[in-house]
């Protein structure tokens, strides 16, 4: 049998978390709250599982974990959450999902509506 052919190499920008955080000024995306380091996480737009990069366009803050506040109800697909984090996007983040995955994948994943 061959060898198993290697992953697509990500983009890894080394200062990502910290560019995140001073671009969006320390608060949530979605609700505002500034809650302090510990409280607050980035959410991959097009996750690392996907072929997302760590790059700036593809991150945002949000406050909680992957389980826990605006960040446990975005991954959760929690009614409306995914729509308004979509509302709150800059022009960079969504030219980088659409490049990245496409326009029918942004609509599917981060539907508009709900504000």
């Amino acid at each position: 049998m061959g060898a198993d052919p290697k992953p697509l190499a990500r983009v890894v920008d080394q200062g990502f978390y910290g560019a995140v955080v001073e671009r969006d000024q320390g608060a949530c995306r979605i609700c505002g709250g500034k809650y302090g380091r510990s409280w607050m996480s980035v959410h991959h737009l097009v996750g690392r599982g996907q072929g997302g990069d760590d790059v700036p366009a593809n991150g945002v803050l949000l406050c909680g974990s992957g389980t826990t506040g605006c960040h446990g109800k975005v991954e959760g697909y929690m009614a409306g959450a995914r729509s308004r984090l979509r509302a709150r996007l800059l022009p960079a983040e969504l030219a980088y999902i659409v490049e990245k995955k496409s326009r029918a994948w942004l609509d599917r994943h981060y539907p508009e509506g709900r504000r």
